[in-house]
Formats: structure tokens, C-alpha cells, sequence
């Protein structure tokens, strides 16, 4: 194979691979958390979901996991400091369209918010009912 002959044929693999690339969905997420309103102030978390690839997606599962910042004491029972982890089917999404979850939590605070990106503060963790700052991550898995 001449040296015209092998560029030839690493461009035309190389564009095949960008090519297969342009056609994955690409799934945006985006996430907040909220409070109800009423006197517990239960927090919620929406997350938002839109395909802004040119193809379909397939189906998957959504998950969102919520990890408690800071040191809770150890234990070997299940406590209010373990990362908390939801997880609900995400349909097939087409180009430009979008879905959005609710996720209730565990978690309580004592004032309200609205939209919160990132993390947020609760005080139904700590014993004494300090304030913790509540980190989430969403994950999106094949079914």
C-alpha cells in the first residue's frame, strides 16, 4: 500500500468516526432544587432532560444521587448522612425534546428556595439540626 493509498484510507476512517459522532444523541441535563410550601418545607429536586443531538435517544434511567457535605458520625446503620439515590425511567427522547423528573427527598429546611442549582441547606440531618449543605449529581445509565 503506497503512501497515497494509506492517508486515503486514515482520513476517510477518521471522518467515519466524526461522522458516527454527529449522530449520538446528546442528552442536557439540568437540575434544581425547591421547597414545598406549608410549615415543613420538604425539599424536591426537578431535573430536566432534553435531547439536543439530531437523533433519538434510547431508553434510559435517569438517577440522582444527594451526599450529605461534611462528617457524620459512624455508624453501622443506615443514616440521614448516606447519599440518598433515586433513579426513573427516561423514555426514548427525540431531537429537541425534553422531559422533566420530580424526585422527593428525605431532606427538610428551615426557610424556603426556590430553583437552587448545586447544592442546598437542610437541617433534618444533624442532631442537633445544623444546617448541612446537600450536594446532588445526576447520572444518566443505560437501561
Amino acid at each position: 500500500m503506497n503512501r497515497r493509498s494509506l492517508l486515503t484510507l486514515i482520513t476517510t476512517a477518521w471522518l467515519g468516526a466524526g461522522m458516527a459522532l454527529a449522530q449520538e444523541p446528546y442528552l442536557y441535563v439540568q437540575s434544581a432544587a425547591s421547597t414545598t410550601t406549608g410549615g415543613s418545607y420538604a425539599v424536591s429536586v426537578e431535573v430536566t432532560v432534553e435531547n439536543r443531538g439530531k437523533v433519538a435517544s434510547k431508553e434510559s434511567i435517569v438517577e440522582l444521587v444527594l451526599k450529605p457535605q461534611g462528617k457524620g458520625p459512624k455508624s453501622s446503620v443506615p443514616t440521614m448522612w448516606d447519599p440518598d439515590t433515586q433513579t426513573q425511567d427516561l423514555p426514548v427522547l427525540q431531537p429537541g425534546e425534553r422531559k422533566s423528573f420530580k424526585f422527593q427527598t428525605p431532606y427538610l429546611s428551615k426557610n424556603t428556595f426556590k430553583n437552587v442549582r448545586g447544592s442546598f441547606k437542610v437541617n433534618n440531618i444533624d442532631a442537633t439540626g445544623s444546617d448541612v449543605s446537600v450536594g446532588s449529581t445526576v447520572n444518566i445509565k443505560p437501561k
